[in-house]
């Protein structure tokens, strides 16, 4: 078994049991059927682990499992069927990405290597022969998955070493003079260091994030001269991804959409790491 399908099946079962209020179970099992339809997504993973995870799952079981708030209504039983099953695809990916996310901080604490989500999509074709089968179990429902794991570590990458206690090591002034004897460590392995701890310890702060649909500059003039009924034509077309924005910086872009009434964002880009760590230094 991979690594990250490890770390994906232990956050799966965190990240399910919280949002359906119970023991959720992931267990091996036969593959989906050739003639059921699927939702396969896949995520791609940067940093010191690379390559893909996908998974894929029988779309009909996901209504029973996570259940919908829709009804046939006016429109017939079928229409009330495909409404529940949209609803059921887009809880699945919005959890899904949920669990990728915690899936690759797990791996990589664990490892002590850098491991971050760069982006989730969906995919036209199944997963096939090669994916692992397993079944979600909750309650009374069960879905069938498939899935694929191709991360693997990148060659050369090397791992955060693992903190010493007192009792398995030398003391704090015995590496200090071995240090000292060696050669001082490298500014930039120090500003690592310095800045793995200090995100540490934001990483419970929260933040405000808003979505960004479009801008438009204008005059002192044209915002007075606005009254009811007035469009102001922003420089983005209907087409376009919008903005997910912490402070003043992007983070992610997607697609706008609606979850139980409220508007959501598909998430379909997500910023380099990097640049994601400065849009939170930005507020502080």
């Amino acid at each position: 078994m991979g690594k990250f399908i490890a770390s994906w099946l232990e956050a799966a079962s965190g990240v399910l049991g919280a949002e359906l209020s119970g023991p959720v179970d992931l267990l091996p099992g036969a593959a989906i059927p050739g003639s059921a339809a699927s939702l396969t997504l896949t995520v791609d993973i940067a940093g010191d682990w690379e390559g893909s995870f996908t998974a894929t799952v029988e779309e009909r079981a996901l209504v029973g499992l996570l259940g919908g708030s829709g009804s046939p209504g006016d429109e017939g039983p079928e229409a009330g069927a495909e409404a529940l099953l949209e609803e059921a695809r887009e809880r699945w990916q919005s959890l899904f990405g949920r669990i990728c996310v915690a899936a690759a901080a797990g791996l990589g604490a664990a490892g002590g290597r850098a491991c971050e989500v760069a982006m989730i999509s969906p995919e036209s074709s199944p997963v096939g022969t090669e994916g692992m089968g397993y079944q979600l179990r909750w309650g009374g429902g069960v879905a069938a998955l498939m899935i694929a794991d191709r991360v693997e570590a990148v060659a050369g990458a090397v791992a955060a070493p693992a903190a010493e206690t007192p009792a398995e090591g030398p003391s704090t002034a015995a590496r200090a003079g071995e240090a000292g004897a060696k050669g001082a460590m490298p500014e930039a392995a120090v500003a690592g260091a310095a800045a793995g701890k200090g995100v540490e310890l934001l990483l419970d702060v929260e933040l405000e994030a808003s979505l960004r649909f479009g801008s438009r500059e204008m005059t002192l003039g044209e915002l007075l001269a606005l009254g009811p009924g007035d469009v102001v034509q922003l420089d983005r077309a209907l087409g376009d991804p919008v903005d997910l924005i912490v402070g003043d910086k992007i983070v992610a872009r997607g697609e706008v959409v609606l979850v139980n009434g409220n508007f959501g964002l598909e998430v379909t880009e997500v910023a380099e790491p990097r640049k994601s760590l400065e849009s939170i230094r930005c507020l502080f």
